[in-house]
């Protein structure tokens, strides 16, 4: 449960269950970022460059029930509360082994 105890407040994020980690979506993390104040939804949005998440884990990686996956971290109990939502939604956690990686490259476009 997150609490804040300042104008700045952390707040771990925990595996839900034990298994491996298939997958961890940085679009969810990403808009949690800007709802969080730490992005711009339009263009006179200040951005707090504080806010943010710091992962733990990335896929393949085993993980044990009560694990850290992350930290939030946030200006408020609202942007704590966003964002642990967001990163438990972001890490999918499964029995077995995690599918392969897609390479980091798939293609090369050379000029002709």
């Amino acid at each position: 449960s997150a609490r804040a105890t300042s104008s700045r407040s952390s707040c771990p994020v925990l595996a839900p269950r034990s298994g491996t980690v298939h997958r961890v979506g940085p679009r969810i993390l990403g808009e949690a970022v800007v709802a969080m104040g730490g992005g711009r939804a339009r263009v006179e949005d200040a951005i707090d460059p504080g806010v943010g998440f710091e992962l733990r884990v990335r896929p393949g990686q085993r993980v044990h029930e009560n694990a850290v996956l992350g930290m939030v971290h946030a200006r408020d109990d609202r942007g704590l509360e966003v964002g642990s939502k967001a990163l438990l939604a972001s890490v999918l956690i499964e029995d077995g082994d995690a599918p392969e990686s897609l390479p980091l490259v798939v293609d090369r476009i050379a000029e002709p």
